[in-house]
């Protein structure tokens, strides 16, 4: 689990990064972005998001986010360099039930160089 630091928590924080309209998309994973950091000193904050339109049972969604969070944690650990927005929100598809962790891993830094070559 991330630190509270580092969560989008607040509706607020939500609604301000989908109105920024940057979203990148994959097979399995949307990314919506926020703005990107003025200084250094912003802290990136990241939301994981699974509807009920994707599976019915929690224990499925809470799952695909446990997978998602584990690898964005690696991801950002290896390539500083993704961390260039205030908030990112992750969305998952349909797809991410069937994928394992080396698959939604793949796909997440797929997803995050899209979005620096589109966005910066």
């Amino acid at each position: 689990m991330l630190a509270k630091k580092y969560r989008l928590r607040k509706n607020s924080e939500f609604v301000a990064t989908y109105a920024q309209k940057k979203h990148v998309a994959n097979e399995c994973i949307i990314l919506n972005l926020g703005k990107q950091k003025p200084f250094l000193e912003y802290i990136t904050k990241v939301a994981f998001v699974v509807s009920k339109k994707i599976d019915k049972r929690a224990v499925v969604r809470n799952k695909i986010k446990r997978r998602m969070r584990e690898a964005y944690k690696e991801l950002t650990k290896a390539n500083p360099n993704y961390n260039q927005w205030i908030s990112l929100i992750f969305s998952a598809k349909k797809e991410c039930i069937t994928a394992d962790y080396k698959i939604i891993k793949a796909q997440l830094k797929e997803i995050l160089e899209k979005a620096q070559k589109k966005y910066v």
